[in-house]
């Protein structure tokens, strides 16, 4: 199931199965990882993580999905790049300015960044976009958007609020400029060249 699909529901089961067995070790690593995949059910796997505390290392553990899933991002990322063109999508952040294909195509690196407030991964990313905002937000070459599939704008701004984030930030809870960009997980980070 998770060669198909990686969720945390899957990991804490898989988890549980292991724990069942005597398994302490990969149980933790699966409930850590289901944990810091973010969604329905992460709670439920860091609860369980959180209950092995004494039988085993958790922190090792959380260090080890860490580093997994950061080294299968990467891959994924690599793999995924591509030579296309950019769909065509519009958008309008939050203080009314809008982007779109054409002014993407327009020149420079255009940062894209497809999240939700409930998603834990996504939380961990933002402090990493913050910094990149702040250093390029000055260069005309460099664009930035989060992008908030949110069902609500409320919740998206609240963590914008309470993480002290000012990158652009545009609300689009139907998803549908995700899906142009064939958007499967959150986070999604899109990297557009001046080619689009």
């Amino acid at each position: 199931a998770v060669q198909r699909v990686d969720l945390a529901a899957i990991r804490y089961h898989l988890g549980f199965a292991m724990e069942k067995r005597g398994k302490l070790n990969e149980a933790a690593n699966e409930y850590a990882r289901g944990a810091l995949l973010g969604g329905e059910d992460a709670d439920v796997a860091q609860k369980a993580l959180d209950a092995l505390a004494g039988k085993v290392d958790i922190e090792a553990a959380l260090k080890k999905a860490k580093t997994d899933l950061a080294g299968e991002r990467k891959k994924e990322a690599m793999d995924a790049s591509v030579s296309e063109p950019t769909p065509e999508f519009k958008l309008v952040d939050t203080q009314g300015r809008a982007m779109d294909q054409l002014s993407v195509a327009k020149g420079g690196v255009t940062i894209i960044d497809f999240w939700a407030s409930w998603c834990a991964p996504c939380r961990e990313e933002f402090p990493i976009l913050q910094r990149l905002f702040t250093r390029y937000e000055k260069d005309p070459t460099v664009r930035f958007v989060v992008v908030s599939v949110d069902e609500t704008l409320d919740a998206a701004q609240q963590f914008m609020k309470e993480g002290n984030f000012s990158l652009p930030m545009a609300h689009e809870p139907r998803g549908e400029v995700a899906r142009k960009f064939a958007v499967e997980g959150l986070p999604t980070l899109l990297i557009l060249g001046p080619d689009g």
